[in-house]
């Protein structure tokens, strides 16, 4: 004669928002069912994560100096080639600004490069 099969208790720490949420729905971590009338529901609770992305009710926007309310950008995903073309716009830009800051217009005329 064997015992029967009895699962070891769930490993979900009980102090968690995510569980007391569930188990006021009638959720039991430890019974191995999901939630509804058939048992098939979820199984564990959901993580939270963050969602920066929105703001509340009634919340005032902060206007920008065009007057389009501000929404905030999503950060871009940046690879090795992204890097590499961002890398050389900003070397054109600082050669561009040092020719204008430190360039002599009767030099460059001489050499033919101003017109």
């Amino acid at each position: 004669m064997s015992r029967p099969l009895q699962h070891p208790p769930s490993h979900i720490d009980r102090t968690r928002k995510g569980l007391s949420y569930l188990e006021s729905y009638g959720y039991d971590p430890d019974s191995r069912t999901g939630l509804g009338a058939k048992g098939d529901g979820i199984l564990h609770p959901i993580k939270a994560k963050e969602k920066r992305d929105t703001v509340g009710l009634g919340m005032k926007l902060k206007s920008s100096k065009d007057g389009k309310p501000h929404v905030q950008k999503r950060p871009i995903n940046l690879d090795a080639s992204k890097i590499r073309k961002m890398h050389d716009e900003d070397k054109k830009k600082h050669k561009k600004l040092v020719k204008l800051f430190y360039g002599n217009d009767d030099v460059e005329k001489y050499l033919g490069q101003l017109r």
